[in-house]
């Protein structure tokens, strides 16, 4: 493991795991069994995630993974890698009337819940089989900390589900989460953390890279700092790509909150006003997520923290985390629309003297 931070200019940093390369072919294998085992993804479907990176983690160029996990253990990488692609089908089938789809979203419910479904369904041997390795390869204290992680993140995506009219599900209402609609940058930011799994991102890439950092350590201030400016950096990365959702479903983003409610005292008339002064906000957030990061590590030593401690381990993968989502938003479909192409930002390569430009995917819809 690297034990260095990068300078404040290498940002966003980029590392490509060592063993990427097989890591497409394993993801892209897992991608065609659940074609073939189950009734989820059409032939076209497939081939959709394929190209527009819709799981997260089957990219053309680097695997995402591999940038937010350069030092992930190869086989909870890809345990990860099908969590979060199971995770991501049941994300977008919670308005779905297929019969297929809906038992799937079930089935993620139960085993999020703690009463997994005894059905010998394609779908139910899936979810339990990925959730089963994630069981016996942690503690129990690890495994509470994921699936309560993504519990919290599911949970929000379906009370937004609730908000755009689809039915009441998992026994919770909007009541029990944050505002859905925020008219603060600092609100929204807060509420974007738990809905953009970003939590939960976070949990599973500790999970890759073998280390366990507990909900009490977590809470430390300089910990939980450094991780609240992590995932809101990457929020900021995202929304500046887009004003709306591709399936252009309305929903909150932070280009309409900034437009109908200002920052910073300032008032706005364009999207792309607003995306200037994201782009300056990205700038700021990088600063002080790199002060943030050096500052706890500094205190670390002053404590006699040892290098090998999980806590600073944390810390040294937290900035190819956001540098993973800055890449999977400039590459995936969900943002690299046809016509809108996305804003391009240089992602720097681990080691100095290469720089790469992310190649936008094959854009399907």
């Amino acid at each position: 493991m690297h034990l260095d931070l990068p300078p404040l200019n290498h940002f966003p940093l980029a590392r490509e795991h060592s063993r990427s390369a097989e890591m497409i072919a394993e993801a892209n294998l897992y991608l065609s069994s659940l074609r073939l085992k189950t009734t989820l993804l059409s032939q076209a479907q497939l081939e959709h995630m394929r190209t527009t990176d819709l799981a997260g983690f089957v990219p053309k160029n680097v695997l995402t993974e591999a940038l937010v996990c350069p030092d992930g253990h190869y086989d909870r990488t890809l345990t990860i890698s099908r969590a979060v692609i199971l995770l991501f089908i049941a994300d977008d089938c919670v308005d779905s009337t297929s019969e297929a789809k809906r038992t799937f979203f079930h089935e993620i419910e139960n085993i999020l819940n703690g009463h997994p479904d005894p059905c010998e369904s394609g779908v139910a041997r899936e979810i339990r089989d990925v959730f089963q390795t994630l069981a016996v390869t942690s503690t129990e204290p690890e495994y509470r900390q994921y699936v309560r992680r993504i519990r919290e993140w599911f949970r929000r995506v379906v009370i937004f589900s609730l908000d755009q009219g689809s039915t009441k599900s998992m026994g919770c209402d909007r009541a029990e989460v944050d505002p859905v609609h925020p008219t603060k940058i600092s609100t929204y930011l807060e509420m974007r953390r738990k809905n953009v799994a970003g939590y939960a991102t976070a949990a599973l890439a500790r999970y890759a890279a073998g280390i366990y950092v507990s909900d009490e350590e977590l809470s430390d201030p300089l910990l939980s700092r450094c991780s609240d400016l992590g995932i809101d950096l990457a929020s900021y990365e995202k929304e500046i790509l887009q004003e709306k959702q591709s399936t252009g479903r309305p929903t909150v983003n932070l280009v309409g909150l900034i437009l109908e409610h200002g920052a910073d005292g300032r008032q706005f008339t364009t999207p792309s006003e607003v995306k200037l002064f994201i782009q300056e906000e990205i700038e700021r957030y990088e600063g002080m997520f790199h002060a943030s990061l050096s500052t706890a590590l500094s205190d670390m030593d002053d404590k006699g923290v040892p290098k090998s401690d999980h806590r600073r381990r944390w810390l040294y993968i937290l900035p190819y985390i956001v540098s993973g989502n800055a890449w999977w938003g400039q590459t995936c479909g969900r943002y690299n629309l046809p016509g809108k192409p996305v804003l391009r930002k240089i992602i720097h390569l681990e080691g100095g003297g290469d720089i790469i430009e992310p190649e936008p995917a094959c854009s399907k819809t």
